[in-house]
């Protein structure tokens, strides 16, 4: 397992920095990914996509834009007072505090209406790094991000306000987006497809 250090778009904004988790540029789950999705975020090339279902590119205009990845730690911008060097020996001193795992085998499966790749079955060690992330690099974002609750649970909204991101600890599935927002109908039919 390895994590990438990132910093996607943000908008009107500073950068923001995550750690995902991607699969080497030689796993063919890399290339299985990037074709369906439409995009290789290491190349930054549209791959081809022989043999996929029709209509797969609007589907997939979303979560193409980011490549294909799992989020292990949320977005977060740098607070005051903070570098970017500190944030990366913080992030190498977890990751270096965890054993290398194995990903359990990843299914085609649905997540909040979205298609995603989910992990079969639990994986503690999994978690346990996801949450370190979390609960490690917490003193480096500002204490003042305010973000959307409609639609968020009770327990959602408490992460929110103790760590600036609502799907953490808890509240985190390890999950490797394919779709945007899918009807029960489109849901049955790209996850078959995706299998």
């Amino acid at each position: 397992m390895s994590a990438d250090l990132a910093t996607p778009p943000a908008p009107g904004a500073g950068p923001r920095f995550a750690l995902y988790y991607v699969p080497a540029a030689t796993d063919p789950l890399w290339r299985a990914g990037s074709a369906w999705l439409g995009w290789d975020a290491r190349t930054g090339q549209a791959p081809a996509r022989p043999g996929l279902p029709p209509g797969l590119a609007a589907m997939t205009a979303a979560p193409g834009r980011y490549g294909f990845h799992a989020t292990l730690r949320p977005p977060l911008p740098l607070g005051p007072g903070q570098s970017l060097a500190a944030f990366r020996a913080a992030c190498a001193g977890i990751l270096g505090a965890h054993r290398p795992f194995a990903l359990p085998r990843l299914r085609p499966g649905t997540i909040d209406g979205f298609l995603a790749l989910l992990p079969d079955e639990p994986c503690p060690p999994l978690n346990a790094l996801a949450d370190a992330l979390v609960l490690g690099l917490d003193a480096f974002r500002p204490a003042d991000i305010s973000r959307p609750r409609a639609g968020l649970t009770e327990a959602q909204c408490r992460m929110l306000d103790r760590y600036g991101y609502p799907h953490v600890l808890g509240e985190w599935r390890f999950h490797m987006t394919l779709s945007g927002r899918l009807s029960p109908e489109q849901t049955a039919h790209y996850v078959r497809a995706a299998g």
